[in-house]
């Protein structure tokens, strides 16, 4: 049986940089390694994960030693807060029904070719917190963009669009005190642009 390989297809957690053609599963392949290194493989050893990378991947990010990189310690931390009932952020994650995709669960090696390397200071994101981690709901993201993505961050509804609470106190120039104690009174609109009262010169 042919196998045909698309360019950028996978193969495992490896993947196909050219268009080819294998002529059985014990053909070797020309496959991309998560860094980038390109190598044949037999294609039966990469479809059932026998062969996962170069070997770096052990070398580099601690699969199989003591020393563990920033990518490997979030993918274990994502791992954890899913599906540990004893982990301390789990009534957050798991508790309330995020998941790992089949994809991540199982392979570091596929984490790490869809997420790439963390930047530093950066940490693991999804864009959608009422959804799972996969690779379409997850990016490296600032403590900055973290804080502004928390499932429980007060949203005003204003001039047509959602702000964030800090953000929109920023943007109109009030102190986080002010626009709490006018939301309870007034409409979104109204607290965010009535002027402030001018204080009285001290006598």
């Amino acid at each position: 049986m042919v196998h045909v390989l698309s360019k950028g297809q996978l193969i495992g957690c490896l993947t196909s940089p050219i268009d080819q053609k294998a002529e059985s599963v014990k053909s070797n392949v020309l496959l991309k390694c998560v860094c980038g290194k390109e190598m044949e493989v037999r294609l039966s050893n990469a479809k059932s994960g026998n062969t996962r990378s170069c070997g770096c991947l052990k070398l580099n990010h601690g699969c199989a030693g003591t020393e563990k990189t920033p990518e490997y310690f979030s993918w274990q931390s994502m791992k954890q807060r899913c599906s540990n009932s004893n982990a301390a952020s789990y009534h957050r994650y798991g508790g309330r029904g995020i998941s790992v995709c089949e994809r991540w669960i199982s392979s570091f090696e596929c984490f790490l070719q869809d997420m790439g390397s963390r930047p530093e200071g950066f940490s693991l994101e999804r864009i959608d917190v009422n959804k799972g981690y996969s690779p379409s709901n997850c990016k490296w993201a600032s403590p900055k963009e973290q804080a502004r993505n928390r499932c429980d961050n007060r949203v005003i509804n204003a001039f047509g669009r959602e702000m964030i609470f800090s953000d929109a106190a920023i943007e109109f120039n009030l102190s986080k005190g002010c626009l709490a104690a006018r939301l309870t009174k007034m409409s979104a609109e109204e607290a965010l642009t009535m002027p402030l009262a001018k204080r009285r010169p001290r006598k």
